[in-house]
């Protein structure tokens, strides 16, 4: 299968970054679902969100390297994986005739770009307001010093109204 995938950068914060095999898992299922209904594999018709595998297959999936040498978690180990994934309402499974059906819960929440545009426009209007607040903040405190009798060139209010005057006025 080629093509991209996106997620959410909350996942460093999230505990199933602190489970390697849950991690892997999960990611091999949610990276491999199909992104739109009407797949079909065999006589099975996938909706968005779902992929079909075999623990077998799953078993290779995950395969690793460790010292040079390929290393394979257990059967039992990728079953309690995918059952805790289940307890964690990541994942939902079901028995078909083409081995184990996958489907990620809240798929569109990880896929939908409009859930993404959403925070990055937050957090641009947040850094632009930010900026805004800080260039008033400068502007107010430059007009403070220009209206206030002329120092001593030598004083450090002369010099912050040197320094403030460099950075507004680009100088």
């Amino acid at each position: 299968m080629a093509g991209a995938f996106q997620t959410s950068r909350d996942i460093f914060d999230n505990p199933i970054w602190q489970n390697i095999v849950e991690f892997r898992l999960f990611f091999l299922i949610y990276g491999n679902a199909t992104f739109k209904d009407g797949v079909k594999v065999g006589s099975v018709e996938l909706k968005r969100g779902q992929w079909i595998r075999s623990y077998r297959h799953l078993q290779s999936d995950l395969e690793y390297i460790e010292n040079r040498s390929i290393k394979k978690y257990s059967l039992s180990t990728i079953n309690r994986a995918v059952e805790n994934l289940v307890k964690q309402n990541r994942i939902i499974v079901k028995q078909c005739e083409l081995g184990t059906l996958f489907e990620v819960v809240n798929y569109s929440k990880y896929q939908d770009l409009q859930n993404y545009r959403n925070n990055i426009e937050n957090a641009e209007r947040t850094e632009t307001e930010r900026r805004q607040n800080n260039n008033n903040k400068d502007n107010n405190l430059l007009l403070s010093y220009i209206n206030k009798e002329p120092e001593d060139k030598n004083s450090p209010g002369y010099k912050k109204l040197e320094e403030l005057s460099k950075k507004i006025l680009g100088w």
